[in-house]
């Protein structure tokens, strides 16, 4: 009888501890994630979070505005900033020095998943609307992008479609717009040649369709004349110059300048604003890993950004003179910073239309000589 009561007891005991550890895990489950990050001191976690959308997305979001993965990116970059210790900093500098390593023009992509820049809009599951399969085994395939700032079409080949992470960096395909572009059909004619056969609904008349046709020339949309991963169609649209590497003449090639057509002052170190700025910056957009072009029109203060996966484009003009040569599809940002004391506030205004705009304040503080990114606070979304 004493075996029995002891096993009967220490079979009892392993079954609490068990059912103990299943609803620790749960009522940790049960946790808004945005609470854990603002209230935890694990400094490791956190680097971890602010560092990879694939262990924030592991916290499952809800995916509503600003609750999303990269939210919880920026909001633990802020909780290891607002922690201020030495070991939190030493994280934030890790996080950030990684970030800077970032290329805009990657040789290949997920295809199955486009993030946006800005957190009031949803990330897109791209699929190609035509694809066409070559005699050498490559597989061409079309697909819809605003990520140069306009209703684009671009190209993309993968040796291994099947695994969306195989996808070659989609090329621009010039003179034509994914708006009212149905049915499409892609066949290889001849070597070098795609056609893409569609169908357009006229703009003028809703009602009326027409058939089309557009021969792609692969020599031509993938043509790089200055070999600085950029196509040169691409730097037409980006106001670049295809026929130098380094159209500012800073230093780094326009695929690997996170702003090619800015070069900041050679003979001085960046100023405590600019440093300011370039953090608010990556807090706001840079967590995103979002490739998406950002258009910066006349107004904000120039700065080398880094940090963020895309191009950022410089207007001397205002965002009506890109909209009217390119239509609707950019992403329009701008920024102001002000200071009280040890503490910067930058406000940022992101513009894609009347219905899809917003404005955040990025708080950074000084701490120990060192400006960090404290805390996010969305102020207003239309």
């Amino acid at each position: 009888m004493k075996r029995t009561s002891v096993a009967y007891i220490m079979a009892t005991v392993a079954m609490l501890a068990v059912m103990t550890f299943r609803f620790s895990a749960c009522a940790e489950e049960a946790v808004d994630p945005f609470e854990r990050i603002e209230t935890s001191e694990d400094v490791a976690w956190l680097e971890r979070i602010a560092g990879s959308s694939a262990e924030a997305a592991k916290l499952n979001p809800s995916g509503r505005l600003f609750r999303k993965a990269q939210d919880l990116r920026t909001v633990a970059y802020a909780r290891l900033g607002a922690l201020g210790t030495p070991q939190s900093l030493a994280a934030v500098e890790r996080i950030e020095e990684k970030a800077k390593t970032r290329s805009a023009t990657p040789d290949t992509v997920n295809l199955g998943f486009f993030s946006h820049p800005c957190s009031h809009f949803a990330p897109t599951h791209p699929k190609p609307m035509a694809q066409a399969k070559a005699e050498d085994g490559t597989t061409y395939a079309i697909v819809r992008s605003t990520a140069l700032g306009a209703q684009d079409l671009f190209l993309t080949t993968s040796k291994t479609p099947e695994r969306q992470t195989d996808w070659s960096r989609p090329r621009l395909i010039p003179d034509i717009s994914s708006q009212n572009t149905h049915k499409p059909v892609l066949s290889a004619r001849g070597k070098g040649v795609l056609v893409l056969s569609y169908v357009r609904e006229e703009p003028q008349s809703p009602s009326s369709f027409s058939k089309q046709e557009l021969e792609i020339a692969l020599d031509d949309v993938l043509r790089d004349t200055d070999e600085d991963g950029w196509t040169d169609f691409e730097e037409l649209r980006l106001g670049l110059d295809p026929k130098a590497s380094d159209t500012d003449g800073d230093g780094l090639s326009d695929g690997e300048d996170t702003c090619p057509n800015y070069a900041p002052p050679a003979d001085r170190e960046p100023d405590e604003e600019t440093k300011i700025l370039q953090k608010a910056m990556f807090a706001a957009f840079g967590v995103s890993d979002s490739r998406h072009l950002l258009v910066v029109p006349t107004g904000s203060r120039k700065l080398q950004i880094w940090g963020y996966s895309g191009p950022v484009i410089y207007l001397e003009h205002r965002r009506q003179w890109w909209q009217k040569k390119h239509g609707h599809g950019a992403v329009f940002v701008s920024w102001n910073v002000t200071f009280k004391g040890d503490e910067a506030t930058v406000r940022i205004n992101d513009y894609e239309g009347p219905e899809g705009a917003a404005e955040q304040d990025v708080v950074l503080k000084r701490i120990k000589g060192t400006w960090a990114v404290v805390r996010r606070q969305l102020r207003r979304i239309s």
